[in-house]
């Protein structure tokens, strides 16, 4: 059975400038956020220098990233920087090369809706804030999403969604009973029938999705959803147009 479409109308700065899993794996910086969903959303910001140079990195405040999080229908329900005040001047940092520097952030669940946080699916959308002054023309994406699950048993964390225009890779990682499968659907239309997916023995998937040009939609969003056998499936947004 079809589920009902989700929209997803994301801030437009925070929109990802470079999503195709093959351009973020030949990024020369990658940046990316991982979310674990536990009494608080606790959240990693990593930076990784892929090259064989040493990387300068500059920021314009002591604010080295920003993020929202969004509910199913794309509602922006917490910004991390409103509020909060940073130190104004220019700073820098050295990555060397191969070199990964990690950011954690904690966020209280309480703080959201009034204190209301309906149990669901929700979306963290970062934004890396630094710029590369050395050497020059170095490639890094800026923006990074995951999801997370909130209030209900949560088998499925950590999940990234890499691609764009038919061509999407979904990792992450799960917890439960096998056998796991996803579909895919447009809110109206069931794309890709149900398809078993790959978990390793460290709970860790990869899942290449391909659908074809010509189902896009042309006005809505791309949804998958994995599930573990005779489950209601966890959405998860591929792309919206």
């Amino acid at each position: 059975m079809l589920h009902l479409l989700l929209s997803a109308i994301l801030a437009t700065n925070f929109l990802p400038q470079q999503s195709e899993m093959e351009a973020n794996n030949h990024m020369d910086i990658q940046f990316e956020v991982q979310a674990v969903s536990e009494e608080k959303l606790v959240l990693t910001f990593t930076v990784h220098n892929q090259t064989n140079e040493l990387v300068e990195l500059q920021f314009n405040s002591s604010q080295k990233y920003d993020y929202e999080v969004l509910d199913e229908h794309g509602k922006v329900i917490y910004r991390y920087s409103d509020g909060k005040a940073f130190l104004q001047m220019i700073q820098t940092e050295n990555l060397s090369p191969g070199e990964k520097k990690e950011w954690k952030s904690t966020w209280d669940y309480q703080t959201a809706n009034e204190g209301i946080l309906n149990p669901g699916s929700y979306k963290v959308q970062a934004k890396f804030l630094g710029q590369v002054i050395r050497p020059e023309g170095m490639e890094i994406n800026h923006t990074s999403q995951t999801t997370f699950m909130y209030g209900k048993a949560q088998p499925f964390n950590n999940m990234t969604v890499e691609g764009k225009d038919g061509i999407y890779h979904i990792k992450g990682h799960y917890k439960g009973q096998l056998p796991v499968i996803y579909s895919v659907e447009d809110g109206h239309f069931l794309l890709i029938k149900e398809q078993p997916v790959q978990v390793n023995k460290d709970g860790d998937f990869n899942i290449a999705v391909k659908v074809n040009e010509e189902d896009l939609p042309k006005n809505g969003s791309l949804i998958a959803y994995l599930s573990e056998k005779g489950s209601k499936g966890t959405p998860i947004i591929l792309q919206s147009f």
